[in-house]
């Protein structure tokens, strides 16, 4: 039998199984939400992130200094390739995101991101984004993570493209850190990975699908050291943590480099809290 044949059987199968994880967050958002303490939350939006990981097959490695447990009050910049990136970063640490106002419309999605936290930005709408950053310095004081693509779209993950600086700002009038992370998508071979880019006219169902029919799909997450957010006003902050990133997706060839320190990324020890 070919693996072309293979995979097609394969993929409806998988698609049944993120299908059914999906309706499982809606019945943990929905059931265990109102009676679970906030850190019971972050542990059970991490399990199920890192769980929803390994449906899609997409196997992460973590490079860098990883952020601890106990790590608060801080502001993680990204590249923006995939919907993946968010699963991906909260497998790591549960934080808070940033996204467009047209995810909040999504069938059941937008609920779930709604309902765990996210902020959604009307883009091109100045009000907005005065109203969003005080959401952000607010969770910030009150010791909670968050994330932002300063790009304001996704790329294809071979570049990085201008970051917008306006979501820094809480960053710098709370005093928090700062702390760079580049994606980086490929293959078992260390070739990029164009198929996880969530770009253009692509549907999210397409997408979904275009991953879930790859035998499998690596992801690097590379935490690059945090700068102090009260040390720099947010254009300076947007040009270093571009630059901290791009560097480390041109040097793509050393992120695979056998010899480097890496690891997996496993199911949280704290997991049975929420258990």
């Amino acid at each position: 039998m070919s693996d072309r044949i293979v995979r097609g059987l394969i993929t409806p199968i998988r698609a049944l199984g993120l299908m059914w994880h999906v309706a499982k967050g809606v019945l943990i958002v929905a059931i265990l939400f109102p009676y679970a303490k906030p850190k019971e939350r972050d542990v059970l939006i991490r399990r199920w992130s890192l769980d929803c990981l390994r449906i899609l097959n997409v196997h992460v490695r973590i490079r860098g200094d990883a952020p601890p447990p106990e790590a608060t009050a801080v502001m993680f910049v990204a590249n923006h390739v995939s919907w993946l990136d968010i699963l991906a970063l909260n497998a790591v640490k549960r934080v808070r995101f940033v996204a467009k106002s047209e995810v909040r419309a999504w069938p059941v999605i937008g609920w779930l991101a709604a309902r765990t936290g996210t902020l959604f930005l009307r883009r091109r709408h100045p009000g907005q984004l005065i109203q969003v950053n005080r959401s952000l310095q607010a969770a910030l004081k009150r010791g909670e993570c968050v994330a932002i693509f300063p790009e304001g779209t996704t790329s294809d993950g071979r570049t990085v493209l201008r970051f917008h600086s306006g979501l820094l700002e809480p960053a710098v009038t709370s005093h928090s850190l700062v702390w760079p992370v580049a994606l980086r998508y490929h293959t078992s071979d260390g070739q990029p990975a164009a198929i996880a880019a969530f770009v253009g006219e692509q549907t999210l169902v397409g997408s979904t699908w275009q991953v879930l029919s790859q035998p499998a799909l690596h992801m690097d997450l590379h935490f690059i050291p945090a700068l102090a957010g009260s040390r720099h006003d947010r254009h300076e902050l947007a040009q270093r943590t571009r630059a901290a990133i791009l560097s480390k997706l041109s040097a793509g060839s050393q992120l695979l480099a056998p010899n480097q320190a890496a690891s997996s990324l496993d199911r949280p020890d704290d997991c049975s809290a929420a258990a």
